[in-house]
């Protein structure tokens, strides 16, 4: 194919179908005609052309036809997804799936653990016959895997190669990180991807060179809008606190003249232009503007300024300070919340710098000021208001008039300050973060700050005497402290069991160790849980936000609802999303890092069964310690270096043979528990399962057999039994017949398969019919 003939001019799309532009309007109706099935069938060849090394890759989201942003599926539905949040990619299959469902196409998410780097040539619009001769030589001169942009007017050119940053210039753009591309599979060159190496670094170059310095000195800059003219910013810096140093500077040009703030002069011109721009950049980020004035100024009219490389440089050089000087604010802020213990004692003085590094504004449903360094610490709009109304800029006007601004004004105004829309909580985040729907969220995770004791191994002994205490068994106490220990290293990798420890003897020792790893994990660990109370209710907020939760006293073994009640817990302790509802508060969903750690008397303390893969169970019938013994353990609780050490312990220990997608062990204890969990329904249900005649029975000749009593309209019971019935006979193996039949002359009952359902599943109404009558 002639790559000159074919770019910039429209994508032949007849073997996938009509362009979307003639679509139906009625897409579902779409999804039946054979055109569909025969578009289905292309697209999936074509995509099967992408790379396999990328195909392998977590790195995929969809776009909607006529959209280029990233998108995936939640709950059923279409959600944003984000080129640098990977909780918000898919895996290839998933994404191919969404784009047929929703009608688009998928896309790869570039980033620098990958080894990939991508040539984007664009040629929409009117393209000079010589600049696709360009193009041409690109796709020649890589020859390796390339294919037509979605437009079927450009190419992407797949490489392996690593990019400091992305490079654009007369319609190519290089780039290996934090972009999202959308994939055709639709080939130009038919290859396998191929090493960029010193052709790509050599394209990268010229690139470089070809945009110009000014170019370059631009790119971190950061920026925002322009919201006052020249004249506005120019008369506030006139009437600043520093307007004699401003008016020399920036009238006089004489650079000389002019002190720093301790007195000492400038050592060259070039660090007085830059303490100029400084004091316009109080008043304005936007980095336009401040060339613009910069160049204005009697110090940027010299030759060396009009050059693009030197006034944005400068202006860099000063924005860069200027973010230099908020972080050192905040650093000084998070010491200043680091000596109260109370938000109410925070001295609030402080000025927009320290404002932009410090707050968040959270747009929910009424607007909160959140601090970014404690964001469980926010106030509404206008409490913070008043708490910042002290803090005012004062100058003086055209008119030779004061003025004053309040600085939170000035906050709220700077396109700079940082917005999000709701909270979240993950390890696995920064500060700043997205939640489970896509959503712009401030993190509220923050590491715990930690000093380990010189000799921490020898305080934290005896927090390792207790535990052999209490789990006796060396295999069964690795495991635990592995368990305990991946909490602390691995805070944002949920494993898949948790632990239930009965201890049939009172007055062990076992709500200690709950007590220390509280102290450990402070607000991140919820001890005693009400978890009987919480099923019954089903209100949950307790579990939100937390590594570790301890319930004191569970029994949730024996009658039929609580086997219901064991499937919520099991929801709770192992799915990736958890839905938190609060009371008065609208039910939300974040991410499920929490450890469940069960403390019972009872053998029958958790409904269990013989599949189950979630809890590790300790089973210890030691007798409690001497009197002196606790009173000694329970002093430790409240020395700082004991808890310290115990952390560190946790934090030093080698987990390398801790695999926390491992299922949990099958012991004695275990099966002790299995078999205790045993109600007088569930084992009627398995009785039936293997004496009734017939392999499938009526729905309420299954109840009557479990419950001992046939249904009665009407009943409270009954309407509870029939909800228990479900997972009753789901743990003797007993399905219900999901295939809809007409029995009994038309009639279409409820029918349950006792056995054999791969036979029942795909009977026919009469052989259903026949087999209940079998005796």
């Amino acid at each position: 194919m002639d790559l000159v003939k074919e770019l910039g001019k429209p994508f032949d799309v007849t073997s996938a179908g009509p362009e979307p532009d003639e679509l139906p309007p009625d897409y579902a109706a779409l999804l039946h005609e054979q055109w569909h099935e025969r578009m289905r069938d292309t697209l999936l060849a074509r995509l099967n052309n992408l790379p396999r090394e990328a195909r392998e890759r977590k790195q995929w989201a969809f776009a909607l036809r006529h959209s280029k942003a990233p998108m995936r599926v939640m709950d059923g539905a279409p959600l944003n997804a984000s080129s640098t949040n990977p909780n918000t990619w898919m895996d290839f299959g998933a994404a191919v799936e969404a784009a047929l469902r929703f009608g688009g196409d998928v896309g790869f998410m570039l980033t620098k653990e990958d080894p990939f780097a991508v040539i984007d040539i664009d040629a929409k619009g009117d393209v000079p016959a010589d600049r696709l001769e360009l193009y041409h030589r690109v796709v020649e001169a890589f020859d390796s895997y390339t294919e037509y942009s979605r437009s079927g007017k450009g190419v992407h050119i797949w490489l392996y190669g690593d990019l400091e940053s992305g490079k654009r210039r007369d319609g190519i753009e290089v780039y290996s990180f934090s972009r999202f591309m959308i994939c055709t599979g639709n080939l130009v060159h038919k290859s396998d991807v191929k090493e960029g190496g010193e052709k790509l670094t050599n394209m990268v170059e010229q690139i470089k060179k070809a945009q110009g310095a000014s170019k370059v000195a631009e790119e971190d800059i950061p920026d925002e809008l322009e919201r006052e003219t020249d004249e506005e910013i120019l008369a506030k810096c006139r009437g600043a606190a520093n307007s004699q140093k401003f008016v020399t500077l920036y009238e006089d040009g004489d650079w000389k003249l002019a002190k720093k703030a301790d007195g000492s002069p400038y050592e060259s011109q070039s660090e007085a232009d830059i303490a100029l721009v400084c004091m316009l950049a109080f008043h304005t980020g936007n980095r336009v503007q401040l060339v613009r004035l910069f160049r204005a100024s009697q110090l940027g009219r010299r030759e060396k300024a009009s050059r693009d490389y030197y006034a944005f440089r400068t202006v860099r050089t000063a924005l860069a300070f200027q973010v230099a000087d908020r972080q050192k604010k905040r650093a000084d802020f998070i010491r200043k919340l680091d000596t109260v213990e109370d938000i109410n004692s925070i001295d609030w003085t402080m000025d927009v710098d320290t404002m932009l590094e410090c707050f968040v504004e959270v747009s929910m449903k009424d607007v909160e000021i959140a601090l970014r360094d404690r964001p469980k610490w926010s106030y509404s709009l206008g409490a913070m208001t008043r708490k910042l109304a002290h803090n005012v800029y004062k100058y003086m006007d055209v008119n030779n008039k004061e003025k004053e601004i309040p600085l939170f004004n000035l906050w709220s105004k700077n396109s700079r300050r940082r917005m999000v829309d709701v909270y979240d909580f993950n390890p696995n985040a920064g500060d700043f973060c997205y939640s489970p729907d896509g959503r712009p969220a401030l993190n509220v995770w923050r590491a715990l700050p930690h000093v380990a004791a010189a000799d921490w191994q020898a305080r934290c002994q005896p927090f390792l005497d207790h535990v052999a205490y209490l789990v006796p068994i060396q295999e069964e106490r690795e495991r635990f402290l592995n368990w305990l220990a991946h909490i602390e290293q691995q805070p944002g990798v949920l494993p898949h069991s948790h632990y239930l420890l009965i201890m049939p003897k009172t007055g062990t020792g076992r709500n200690w160790l709950a007590t220390v790893l509280k102290r450990v994990w402070k607000q991140y660990a919820e001890t005693n849980f009400k978890l009987e109370l919480a099923l019954q209710t089903n209100f949950n907020a307790e579990i939100s936000q937390k590594l570790l939760i301890e319930v004191d006293e569970i029994r949730q073994g024996g009658a039929g609802v609580r086997w219901e009640h064991s499937e919520t817990l099991k929801k709770w302790a192992t799915e990736e999303y958890k839905t938190i509802n609060e009371k008065h508060v609208k039910r939300f969903t974040e991410r499920n890092f929490s450890r469940w750690l069960l403390f019972s008397n009872h053998e029958d303390a958790l409904p269990l069964d013989d599949t189950d893969r979630r809890w590790n169970v300790i089973l210890n019938h030691c007798e409690p310690r001497e009197p002196e013994y606790y009173k000694k353990i329970y002093r430790l609780v409240d020395e700082p270096l004991f808890i310290s050490s115990v952390r560190e312990c946790l934090r030093t220990r080698n987990i390398s043979t801790f695999n926390p997608g491992e299922r949990a062990a099958m012991n004695m204890a275990k099966l002790s528990v299995i078999g205790a969990s045993m109600s007088a329904e569930d084992e009627r249900a398995r009785d039936l399962a293997a004496s009734h005649v017939p392999d499938v029975i009526l729905a309420d000749n299954l109840y009557a057999a479990v419950f001992g009593k046939p249904p009665e309209l009407g009943d409270a019971n009954t309407s509870r039994n029939w909800k228990l019935l479900g997972p009753i006979a789901r743990k003797a193996g007993i399905a219900k017949l999901t295939k809809d039949l007409r029995l009994f002359g038309g009639q279409r009952p409820k029918v349950w398969i006792l056995r054999n359902p791969e036979r029942w599943q795909n009977a026919s109404g009469p052989d259903v019919e026949a087999e209940l009558y079998r005796r």
